[in-house]
């Protein structure tokens, strides 16, 4: 389902993300995605190795899907063999909508922004709550025509010139 959406980010994790020869020690990794306490199906998450302080690679990015129950687990190298040590940042995609064209959530699903943080820890199973972040609606700004403005401003001045040439109430 998010397989295509997975592949597509594969290249991405080979340029400067750990894609060289050096392999990375991994620990199992699990979870459930939600978004206001309700499962989230079909989406795809990256577990994103974040840098330790000195080191300038942090490792290979591992990837999961999330099925009908949001649940999920993490593959790096191979199949469900879960996630680089260490600490990460979560993104949550939407699934591609080809594979799930009616796909709405009221959470962030957004590739470009990360949703948790989390520590991978070596030699135990990491089992993962991602509770997804409401979108934050953005408020347009008004638009207002440039010859609106000129007309109130006009309107205004007017109005302006009409108070300053009345004789001032109560002199005669």
């Amino acid at each position: 389902m998010c397989r295509s959406a997975l592949m597509a980010l594969i290249p991405l994790t080979m340029i400067g993300c750990g894609g060289g020869l050096e392999r990375f020690t991994t620990a199992k990794v699990d979870g459930k995605v939600l978004c206001n306490g309700q499962p989230v199906a079909n989406v795809a998450l990256v577990f994103a190795p974040v840098a330790r302080k000195g080191n300038k690679d942090s490792g290979k990015a591992g990837f999961g899907s999330a099925d009908a129950s949001g649940a999920f687990t993490v593959s790096t190298y191979g199949k469900d063999d879960g996630a680089v040590v260490g600490k990460h940042t979560v993104i949550v995609m939407p699934p591609p909508p080809e594979d799930v064209p009616k796909f709405r959530c009221p959470c962030e699903t957004n590739p470009k922004k990360a949703v948790q943080e989390v520590e991978v820890v070596a030699g135990q199973t990491n089992n993962f709550l991602i509770n997804l972040p409401l979108k934050v609606e953005v408020a347009k700004p008004a638009t207002t025509k440039v010859g609106e403005l000129h007309r109130a401003a006009e309107a205004q001045d007017a109005l302006d010139s009409a108070a300053a040439s009345e004789p001032a109430a109560g002199k005669d």
